[in-house]
């Protein structure tokens, strides 16, 4: 869809290049493009502009393309209005197979003769905004089955300045959940890549605490880590000593006033 945002053409520092994390949103290999046209899940929300196609065979053959008009309803001719806005995919199929069953009445009982089925053919776009420490901050069109990564991707993710390990998505002034890119990359935890509604902020945070790791480490480079973390987290995050380490021994410079 030409009306979806593109991913922010970004310049990388050479201090950006050091910083672990960073490449995930910036990796000729890797993308975090938004979907398009794939099947929306069970959970999804229904919302106003989503386009529904309702589909009746058996011994009744009809097909309905509905949008989901701007008071929440579709509107079936014959059946009028049901509103599904804001319901989820699979409870709102349910209530208008129910619906329909009030002019197809061989669609009822135990032993029904007429079958329908429902699909969203075609879901809205939403705004969502990127906001902080992101390389190109801004607000970014996406398809409502997007997440979090797919906005961070566009943004170009977290700047030279911004957090890894406490990016917000904020709802309603309210929010609904912090991402750990970390988890993500280590542990391939993806419960934090919440999927987006309209007008959500996504608020990249400057970090707090980052460590140079230098020497006989798998990954070397700037990791960022959480107050109480410790030298065996950094450890895991580096993927660990290479066979060339020297084990008994590991020095720590600590830059102070």
């Amino acid at each position: 869809d030409e009306g979806y945002s593109k991913k922010a053409k970004v310049n990388i520092s050479e201090k950006q290049k050091q910083i672990f994390g960073y490449q995930l949103f910036n990796s000729e290999k890797l993308s975090f493009e938004p979907p398009v046209n794939i099947p929306v899940p069970q959970n999804y929300i229904l919302g106003i502009d989503d386009e529904v196609t309702i589909s009746v065979w058996g011994n009744n053959q009809k097909t309905y393309q509905l949008k989901v008009q701007s008071n929440g309803a579709v509107n079936i001719p014959d059946v009028g209005p049901v509103y599904v806005s804001g319901m989820e995919y699979s409870k709102a199929k349910e209530l208008i197979k129910k619906r329909l069953m009030s002019i197809y009445s061989n669609m009822a009982g135990s032993n029904p003769s007429t079958f329908a089925d429902v699909a969203v053919s075609n879901a809205r776009s939403i705004k969502v905004n990127v906001i902080g420490e992101a390389m190109i901050p801004g607000t970014y069109t996406l398809p409502s089955t997007a997440s979090a990564f797919n906005a961070l991707y566009l943004s170009g993710g977290p700047n030279e300045n911004g957090s890894f390990r406490n990016i917000k998505v904020i709802r309603d002034n309210k929010t609904i959940g912090t991402i750990d890119v970390y988890d993500y990359i280590i542990n391939a935890n993806t419960a934090s890549n919440i999927q987006l509604r309209e007008q959500d902020i996504i608020y990249v945070p400057v970090y707090e605490k980052r460590v140079w790791a230098s020497g006989e480490f798998k990954r070397k480079g700037l990791f960022e880590l959480k107050e109480n973390e410790k030298v065996a987290d950094l450890l895991k995050y580096t993927g660990g000593l290479t066979e060339k380490a020297f084990k008994s021994q590991l020095s720590v410079t600590r830059f102070t006033e």
